[in-house]
């Protein structure tokens, strides 16, 4: 799998090696698009890289020697945009590894090493042109490299481009030119050798960089300046600056939390005045109520409900929380006499529901709820027995939708999940048959193989599939006569009803209270009938 996206309409689009998937979750029903060499509409090529959705709604493709493919949804067929020679203005090259569009929307196209024309290009939907920017050692206001990686579109509408080989460029669209940052040796300040990966943009505006394996920077957009976190060789409990920092998180008062691997992990808390740890946690196996060693930190969390709460979860290591009153680290691990304890110590992902229990999402262990009140653990593990169970033990993310359920990502498919009753709704396990791999990426895979791997947004798939939730077909008929008749305030009548006795069809309900507030028969009519002939 190297891309997944869910649209407006709701549906899931997969990119594989092996062709696009289409997944319907109104049907349950998965459409697989292929090549077919006899016809020029069908899809470019089977390997799909990037699939994003633009502002018009259209899905667009970069392929693998099959150019820039847009998909349209009335009639099912593919537009190709191909390299041609003799047009300066057509795609530079048929390969195309990661899409973006910006906010007025632009599409961006990039590529990795390995194709034989490489950089970044934008693709004018009107003109159907494409503008290129290559890497021209002779013009210090091109691109740095042709390899690039990823782009990012900080509040203001800049332009980030990161690259595989550590430069990062700022790209003006107005003028338009490129300033390129990269690594001095000679310059501590500018930016660190390494491979960009996690980026924050704090909540005044300033930009900081984590890089594997060199550490932070910071960019001050109001003084064009970047400034490299340090080590202070003269105090033993400053930050540690060159290792890799996974985790890049700001709590409410405006500090900013650094998560570290190496030498058992640690977190740092930075004044951005003096760029300066007011607190480094270390390891200490001596000392009661502190840090405990991990291999990394993966994730670090205010409390919803108390900000002197700090969580943190690690890869080889145990939950941790942090009284910032009393500065003192609980530790909460898997004890193999105590079935009310952590049952795995490789937590992947970490949420805090509104009632304030901590999901975690376990590689082998399976979801583990915590409640911060009585201290135990609760567990939710596979079953073969029990279809009600969650659908396998490695799991990687919980995502909580507007109806209060539950989505859980596991090595073999998405879980709808009640967490009130702790029971599984439905298993939506053909997911990973349908794209051959797991319906999740890894961070890591991004890092190791410095490749594009778009990582599908948890919450977007989750709440693309809680929108398949639909009254029967029966009830969809009887509101489409009465909007048939004028009934309007009949349908507002039912739908106050049945969102109170049926919270699973809340978002569809919400969606049809709005047009009856307003008497909108014709558009009430339009909505169900797209429902009821998908299901005839």
């Amino acid at each position: 799998m190297y891309a997944v996206i869910a649209d407006r309409d709701g549906l899931l689009w997969v990119g594989t090696k092996t062709g696009l998937n289409r997944f319907d979750p109104k049907t349950e029903t998965w459409t697989r698009y292929l090549n077919n060499p006899k016809d020029s509409h069908s899809l470019g090529a089977n390997w799909v890289y990037a699939v994003v959705e633009d502002k018009d709604g259209d899905i667009w493709l970069g392929t693998v020697e099959g150019g820039l493919n847009k998909f349209d949804k009335k009639s099912e067929t593919f537009t190709r945009y191909l390299n041609d020679p003799a047009k300066p203005n057509s795609l530079s090259n048929n390969t195309i590894h990661t899409i973006f569009v910006d906010s007025v929307g632009r599409l961006w196209l990039g590529r990795k090493n390995g194709t034989k024309a490489v950089g970044l290009e934008w693709f004018d939907k009107k003109s159907e042109s494409f503008t290129r920017y290559t890497s021209d050692p002779n013009n210090p206001k091109s691109l740095s490299s042709d390899a690039v990686v990823f782009v990012f579109e900080d509040r203001v509408g800049t332009l980030w481009i990161a690259h595989v080989t550590g430069q990062i460029d700022k790209f003006d669209k107005a003028k338009p030119k490129f300033k390129s940052y990269q690594n001095e040796v000679n310059n501590p300040n500018s930016v660190p050798p390494g491979f960009v990966i996690p980026l924050l943009e704090d909540s005044e505006g300033m930009i900081w960089i984590g890089t594997y394996p060199s550490g932070v920077t910071r960019y001050d957009k109001r003084t064009n300046t970047f400034t490299r976190l340090k080590t202070d060789p003269t105090n033993p409990n400053s930050f540690e600056a060159d290792v890799y920092t996974p985790a890049l998180y700001e709590t409410k008062d405006g500090k900013i939390w650094i998560g570290s691997a190496g030498k058992g992990g640690s977190i740092s808390i930075l004044d951005k005045a003096t760029l300066k740890a007011t607190k480094v946690y270390t390891p200490d196996v001596n000392k009661k109520g502190g840090f405990a060693a991990v291999s990394q930190v993966n994730q670090i969390a205010e409390d919803k409900q108390d900000p002197n709460i700090i969580w943190v979860t690690a890869t080889q290591g145990p939950l941790q929380k942090l009284n910032r009153q009393t500065n003192t680290f609980t530790q909460y691990r898997h004890d193999p006499k105590n079935k009310n304890s952590l049952n795995n110590e490789s937590i992947r992902w970490m949420y805090q529901d509104k009632e304030g229990m901590l999901w975690l999402a376990t590689t082998g262990g399976g979801l583990d709820k915590f409640d911060p009140q009585t201290e135990t653990f609760t567990h939710h593990q596979f079953n073969l027995k029990y279809p009600t169970t969650i659908s396998n033990n490695s799991t990687s993310f919980v995502y909580e939708a507007k109806d209060g359920l539950f989505w859980i990502a596991t090595s073999t498919g998405f879980d709808k999940f009640d967490h009130k009753t702790g029971k599984v709704i439905k298993r939506y396990d053909d997911l990973v048959t349908a794209i051959t791999n797991s319906p999740y990426a890894v961070v890591d895979l991004l890092v190791t193989n410095l490749q594009f791997v778009v990582l599908p947004d948890p919450a977007k798939v989750a709440e693309a599939l809680d929108e398949a939730a639909l009254p029967p077909i029966e009830e969809l008929t009887m509101l489409y006569n009465l909007a048939k008749s004028g009934k309007t305030r009949q349908i507002l009548k039912w739908t106050t009803q049945f969102e109170q006795s049926q919270v699973k069809y809340k978002p569809f309900v919400n969606k049809l209270q709005e047009l009856a507030k307003q008497f909108q028969d014709k558009a009430i009519m339009a909505l169900l009938e797209q429902y009821i002939k998908s299901d005839s």
